[in-house]
């Protein structure tokens, strides 16, 4: 499942360096097939992560997933984070092959690293006594939008993107465009032009006025440009 989002506000960055957001996340039906397997470890305190994957991106984008997959470096793959970060949660210790092909490119602004992490923790965190809050925090230590896919509704988000308001969209079609050039998500944010006070709360932008939820809620998307 990869995501798409529908409007984009950036009210202010936050110490942290994270920018403050306000959007719509909308699931799409477009995403990488994805599937694991456990297996023993030799050594319970020694962690193991395996991935089989199969490239299906065009080759301007198919040399990024490569140098993250099995065939290049996969300790800065986003699924071994996940695996790492939820390891000593587990209750049995166990290994993981994950067999993935895939098709959300890297950098394509919709979600692919995200929907990885967050398809492995979703078959992982039931092997754990982690409660809610803990799960959402573990996923939000991975990245930004991990906490959404997480759901299997669409949200309003707020926060750094963590902040989850489960929101009825009506049935809609499109056309995914995704361009051949990467779109950063940390260099998409360092490249706002207008300035970014550190003066705003979260909650300021939590809620949707009432005519843009009903106008969400059945599909009346001419009365939202």
């Amino acid at each position: 499942v990869a995501k798409i989002n529908l409007g984009l506000d950036v009210p202010s960055k936050r110490p942290d360096g994270y920018h403050e957001i306000r959007s719509i996340f909308i699931r799409t039906d477009f995403g990488d097939d994805f599937d694991f397997e456990s297996f023993p470890l030799k050594n319970n305190e020694v962690p193991e992560f395996q991935l089989v994957s199969i490239n299906q991106l065009n080759p301007q984008k198919a040399p990024l997933f490569e140098a993250v997959s099995e065939r290049g470096d996969l300790s800065k793959n986003i699924l071994t984070k996940a695996y790492l970060k939820i390891f000593p949660y587990l209750n049995d210790k166990i290994g993981i092959r994950v067999h993935l092909t895939k098709r959300i490119p890297p950098e394509g602004g919709i979600g692919g690293g995200g929907s990885n992490a967050g398809s492995l923790l979703r078959e992982l965190f039931p092997l754990t006594s982690l409660n809610p809050i803990e799960k959402n925090q573990l996923a939000k230590s991975i990245g930004a939008d991990v906490p959404f896919f997480l759901q299997d509704q669409n949200c309003f988000v707020s926060g750094i993107g963590d902040i989850l308001e489960p929101i009825k969209i009506g049935k809609a079609y499109g056309i995914l465009a995704i361009p051949r050039h990467s779109l950063s998500t940390k260099a998409m944010y360092e490249g706002l032009q207008k300035s970014l006070q550190n003066t705003l709360d979260s909650k300021i932008w939590k809620t949707l006025t009432e005519d843009v939820i009903r106008n969400l809620q059945v599909g009346d998307w001419k009365s939202l440009n």
